[in-house]
């Protein structure tokens, strides 16, 4: 991976729904500059659909411009030694709302990608009081979908190419939790590599540790995902991850800890989203230097964001993230 051209990001995420409109590029600028921001997080690619128009994935439904408002928003951005990185949502594919009107959207003409529960539940086919019930936050494409991860990088390439972006950030490279990864391709993999299903009932007698296991080549999974989407990329790229790395490798096999010490990615992302300025402190204390905090300005006031980034600098962390463009003045 290629050493970041710029000794401190301080980035500003910003979601699909708060640019839909051209003129709105200008506001997300002055918005950059008056808080002293020099990275955009522009989500361009998130529940199956894209900001961009190309071959693979449908146009975000938000939308209220045929103008190209990435090429608008790069240009502008560039003009005023503004950044931008393309922000990609992996295997979150669709959320709690009612399925898109667009057949040829990935929740229809690939069902088969999606994860399926220990229960043998399909995820796409939970309905939305399901999903709330059980607190899914929508649905999700198996990491083991691998013409999923091909088409995913070609839509990398033709973004690469097309658009002069500066990074890519990857977001929601997870399972939603840990009692998902049963569809046929993780179990039938499994069963190549160990000869034994983790539902078989003589597992637990003839290996205790088969759940362990299991959960261990979920993980690994999840990581040659990466390696392979990011392959050929020479890009910085970061990944979005649960903040407590113990936690996103044990209940949604993201094993970031292991993405940085090997250099597959250049940084991540933890996501502490908090108003309580002592429980962000003890978060930042067990980062990596290679972590770059996103801060939660949608449940903080500004005075208490100003006052977790001055705690970061105090602690030797010099770039971060805000979420989001809309919770800015």
């Amino acid at each position: 991976m290629l050493f970041l051209l710029f000794l401190s990001i301080k980035g500003l995420f910003v979601i699909r729904w708060e640019l839909v409109k051209d003129q709105e590029v200008q506001t997300i600028i002055e918005k950059c500059k008056k808080n002293h921001l020099n990275t955009i997080a522009i989500q361009t690619f998130a529940r199956g659909e894209s900001i961009f128009k190309n071959k693979f994935f449908p146009r975000f439904e938000e939308l209220k411009t045929n103008k190209d408002i990435l090429k608008i928003l790069i240009e502008s951005a560039h003009k005023n030694n503004i950044k931008v990185f393309s922000w990609i949502n992996v295997f979150y594919s669709w959320s709690q709302a009612p399925f898109p009107h667009k057949a040829h959207h990935l929740v229809f003409s690939h069902p088969e990608w999606f994860i399926v529960d220990k229960y043998g539940e399909k995820n796409i086919d939970m309905s939305i009081i399901e999903l709330k019930k059980r607190g899914l936050p929508g649905y999700f494409i198996s990491p083991y979908a691998m013409d999923y991860e091909k088409m995913l990088h070609k839509y990398l390439f033709t973004l690469i190419n097309n658009y002069p972006i500066d990074g890519i950030i990857f977001d929601y490279l997870r399972y939603p939790s840990s009692i998902f990864g049963y569809e046929n391709p993780a179990v039938e993999s499994f069963f190549k590599k160990y000869y034994i299903t983790p539902k078989d009932p003589l597992t637990f007698i003839l290996n205790g540790n088969i759940k362990l296991i299991f959960s261990q080549d979920r993980t690994s999974q999840i990581t040659a995902f990466l390696q392979k989407l990011i392959s050929d990329i020479s890009l910085p790229c970061g990944v979005c991850v649960m903040s407590d790395s113990k936690i996103a490798k044990r209940f949604y096999y993201q094993d970031w800890e292991t993405w940085l010490s090997k250099g597959i990615v250049d940084f991540v992302i933890p996501m502490i989203y908090t108003n309580d300025t002592n429980n962000f402190y003890r978060q930042i204390k067990k980062l990596p230097k290679k972590a770059y905090p996103s801060l939660g300005a949608f449940i903080c006031n500004q005075t208490n964001i100003k006052k977790e980034i001055n705690i970061l600098k105090r602690n030797g962390y010099h770039s971060y993230f805000v979420f989001s463009a809309n919770s800015l003045n």
